[in-house]
């Protein structure tokens, strides 16, 4: 069995013993949105500074309800990331998941107490290798049903395509982005994936942009983050 086929049976087992469900209040808030709201983000993999925050490129107008953000991270350490979300992030995040890919630096505790100091409600998730997309697959579930204890809205920044496909192979990927898309719409959330279109040949490039809808690509003017 492949990593693919084990995240895929992953989701159908949790699916079937009701656990990995949107809770009912989530379920309410959602109910009219569970459409696929993803977005892929074009520009560098290693931005640079300046930087606007990725929630600038999300559109959802209800302000009313909480902010909860799943981070999947490739590129900052825990401890950057933490600080770019407190120091620039609006509005500021009701609670985060960072799930950290390729991280063998310092544990849980020490991350999590950073982000208590910076006022953050913070579940750190580190995938030691970054080439295993069952454990990433499996860190997703986790940081959603976290956030979806409470009625928040959902918005989730992959960062970056381009530094998973070192790892992975292009239709790997694409199977693999698929069923995340699928979990990201059960639990109402909208995501946006960073990809560096000048890091991959034009066929690569063709590939990943032919999964997202003509108008689910922005060409950030200032690199995101």
């Amino acid at each position: 069995m492949t990593q693919i086929d084990y995240f895929i049976d992953l989701f159908a087992g949790r699916n079937r013993r009701g656990a990995g469900q949107p809770s009912p209040h989530h379920r309410n808030h959602m109910s009219s949105r569970t459409d696929d709201r993803s977005t892929l983000v074009l520009g560098p993999a290693i931005p640079a500074s300046g930087a606007t925050a990725c929630l600038d490129v999300e559109h959802d107008a209800d302000r009313e309800v909480p902010l909860g953000v799943v981070h999947v991270d490739y590129v900052r350490s825990p401890e950057r990331r933490i600080r770019r979300w407190t120091d620039r992030a609006t509005p500021t995040p009701h609670r985060v998941g960072l799930l950290r890919v390729g991280w063998r630096g310092q544990g849980h505790s020490s991350v999590e107490r950073l982000a208590e100091t910076e006022g953050l409600r913070l579940r750190f998730e580190p995938i030691q290798e970054p080439g295993n997309l069952s454990a990433i697959g499996r860190g997703l579930i986790r940081l959603l049903e976290w956030l979806d204890e409470s009625p928040i809205r959902i918005v989730v920044c992959v960062h970056s395509l381009s530094v998973a496909l070192q790892y992975a192979s292009t239709q790997r990927l694409l199977d693999f982005l698929s069923e995340c898309r699928e979990q990201f719409r059960r639990y109402g959330a909208s995501a946006h994936f960073h990809l560096d279109p000048d890091a991959h040949s034009d066929e690569t490039v063709d590939r990943l942009y032919d999964a997202f809808d003509d108008g689910s690509v922005f060409r950030a003017s200032i690199p995101d983050q």
